[in-house]
């Protein structure tokens, strides 16, 4: 069977055919302005392939296919721009146009009677006369002043222009640099405002690509799947620009705080943009709203409710000990990301929120309220600790029922009117046991100062984990429980009947080993360097051996983690010097570095016991000897410059 012309194949995403999609980026590329005959080159290319490829194998289509995606969604990102941005994105357009050319150029060798276009010195030329071209804005101040006309676009241009020479200097030419920073000046000297200071997380919009629909819409703005450095990222767009000083001030200072917070069970965020329709760049956890993910691990027989309630709790520990409250803790703001870890998201957002952006609520409707505190509705109270506890509680009804607190019927004002004025709570749910449900009561006390506190939360939901998963672990004779010896050394458990059932029982609970992993940086429960499998005799099983190469690999791997960890924590640490009591700092070093050991302890699925029984094995081999001592040394070379910035104040090689 012959197959369809190509000209009439549906673009990926899309959703057209090839020559609908083609006649639009035509028409896109006419709107790129000072760029449109770099991007004319790639449209016509790119029809002249489509022609060429009609009998070209189905795989070297569907890449060609791909490719006009790309090049179309460039367009639509990049197309009709204001003057400002135009410029500073010609470097972005440049590196697009060229990586473009040559995807094309691997599909044309796929073709043997296709032949690869000789494109790179007209497209060094148009590079050339489109960097001559920006000259002209030394003299044309009249163009740039008539876009500059109100504070917002002033300080807008100022970020962009600011991020492009502080962020990208090393791919401009100086004189290139010179022409930004006099742009920068002008658009300085025609603004009444402080010039700006670049923040560390600031994102460009145009280093960030996302789709136009979004995936989940909120009362700050619309959610959408996007990437962000080749990366798959959630990208969060707040309904409206965000216009005060004072908006400003408080909307930089919540992103401030959720960058730096780093644990497993908390999302990260990457980074963000306060100008024009300012962003959140987010980690994606792929698993969904933990509610969906219950669901599907039930349908497959895998009852992890109480585990993941337990990695919520340590969440919210790590937040209150950093003295952050969540604020807006309910079921669609705890996630699950690819490796099942239970995550909370959209902490501090609640407080951007202004009578600007926030829309009416509807007589009748169904909203945010349902997981508020008493105190948090009737307005005596703000966000608070006592009231994460609630919503917590809330959100345990949720997680348990896959129902909305107080069901899905009734409407927001009966729910107020139940909390507020008679003081009650939603129905028991009849699948939480006398136990479950005390603790939601006492969680959801009317008044604040009887609500406990998180670490008594933490130390419940952990037996609520252990009973959930050795009801699941009942068949095999096993048992699975946290213990801890001291404060500062708490360890997990698996017993079971036989050598035979350890494999079965190690990889039940590696769920939970991941939580044991990360959760060390509390200090308020386990640790998985202290992860043991025992039989009843009381023996400890050998942990898993590597052959010395996946050892050495192993090695290589930490040794790469610490040094990006270094460079991380060493720009941190310039920040909070600027702020921050020595005190403080230090604090701040303990817990990162514990955290960062946890977490590629978790990545890589080892354990401490692990790497020593490796290390004990093969000490005595040259192989070994002479690569830590390649790697050591690579290692100090690294943090011997980072440490000395400091004063001997903190030691990032201290991470492992």
């Amino acid at each position: 069977m012959a197959s369809s012309p190509l000209s009439q194949a549906r673009v990926p995403r899309l959703h057209v055919p090839l020559s609908v999609a083609l006649s639009d980026a035509e028409r896109l590329t006419r709107c790129m302005a000072e760029a449109e005959t770099l991007c004319a080159r790639v449209t016509a290319r790119l029809s002249s392939l489509s022609r060429a490829l009609e009998a070209a194998p189905a795989s070297v289509r569907d890449a060609f296919l791909w490719q006009t995606f790309r090049f179309h969604d460039f367009l639509s990102r990049f197309s009709g721009k204001k003057l400002v941005t135009r410029l500073v994105c010609t470097r972005k357009v440049l590196e697009q146009t060229r990586s473009l050319h040559r995807e094309l150029d691997a599909v044309s060798e796929a073709v043997d009677d296709v032949p690869v276009a000789n494109w790179e010195p007209q497209w060094l030329e148009d590079r050339r006369v489109l960097r001559e071209g920006w000259e002209g804005l030394r003299q044309d101040r009249a163009s740039l002043a008539a876009e500059l006309l109100d504070a917002a676009s002033q300080v807008e241009a100022m970020v962009l222009l600011r991020c492009e020479t502080e962020t990208y200097f090393a791919k401009y030419a100086p004189d290139e640099l010179e022409l930004l920073n006099a742009v920068f000046g002008y658009a300085a000297s025609l603004s009444r405002a402080e010039v700006p200071h670049v923040p560390r997380w600031f994102i460009p919009p145009h280093e960030v690509a996302f789709a136009e629909a979004p995936f989940s819409k909120g009362a700050f703005g619309s959610v959408h799947h996007g990437t962000w450095l080749d990366a798959r990222v959630v990208v969060k767009r707040m309904l409206s620009p965000v216009e005060s000083e004072m908006e400003r001030g408080v909307f930089m200072n919540e992103i401030k705080i959720w960058y730096f917070l780093n644990y497993p069970h908390v999302v990260k965020l990457h980074g963000a943009c306060h100008v024009g329709r300012p962003f959140f760049v987010c980690e994606l956890a792929s698993n969904g709203i933990l509610t969906d993910y219950t669901a599907r691990e039930e349908r497959e027989g895998r009852r992890v409710l109480w585990q993941k309630l337990h990695e919520v709790a340590l969440g919210l520990h790590f937040l209150h000990e950093r003295n952050v409250t969540h604020g807006d803790l309910k079921g669609n703001n705890i996630l699950v990301g690819a490796d099942g870890t239970a995550k909370l998201t959209d902490f501090g957002l609640s407080s951007m929120l202004t009578s600007s952006t926030e829309p009416t609520p509807v007589a009748g409707t169904i909203g945010a309220l349902r997981w508020k505190a008493p105190e948090v509705l009737s307005g005596a109270s703000v966000s608070s600790y006592a009231a994460d506890i609630y919503s917590f509680g809330m959100s345990i009804i949720e997680a348990a029922t896959h129902a909305l607190p107080w069901g899905n019927q009734m409407p927001d004002s009966a729910v107020r009117y139940h909390v507020v004025k008679m003081r009650a709570l939603p129905p028991r749910p009849e699948c939480l046991s006398d136990e479950q449900w005390e603790l939601v009561e006492k969680m959801c006390a009317f008044e604040p100062a009887q609500r406990p506190e998180v670490a008594l939360v933490v130390e419940k939901l952990k037996q609520f984990a252990e009973i959930e998963l050795n009801e699941i672990l009942g068949h095999t004779g096993s048992s699975f429980s946290f213990y801890a010896s001291s404060d500062s050394d708490r360890s997990l458990s698996v017993r079971t009947a036989s050598n035979a059932s350890a494999a079965a029982v190690q990889s039940q609970s590696a769920r939970l080993s991941s939580a044991a992993a990360s959760s060390q940086s509390s200090g308020r429960t386990f640790s998985s360097s202290t992860c043991s499998i025992s039989t009843q005799t009381g023996k400890e099983c050998m942990p898993p051996v590597l052959d010395l190469h996946e050892y050495l690999d192993l090695l290589a791997t930490l040794i790469d983690t610490q040094c990006e960890a270094i460079d991380e924590i060493c720009v941190e640490a310039k920040d909070l010097q600027l702020t921050e009591p020595e005190d403080f700092i230090k604090k701040r070093y303990d817990d990162r570095l514990l955290q960062l050991r946890s977490e590629w302890l978790a990545r890589h699925r080892v354990t401490q016991d692990t790497l020593t029984t490796c290390m004990l094995m093969y000490e005595d081999q040259l192989e070994l000897q002479t690569t830590r001592e390649a790697l050591q040394q690579k290692l100090q070379q690294h943090a011997s410059e980072a440490v000395k910035g400091f004063n001997g104040l903190v030691d990032p090689a201290r991470a492992f």
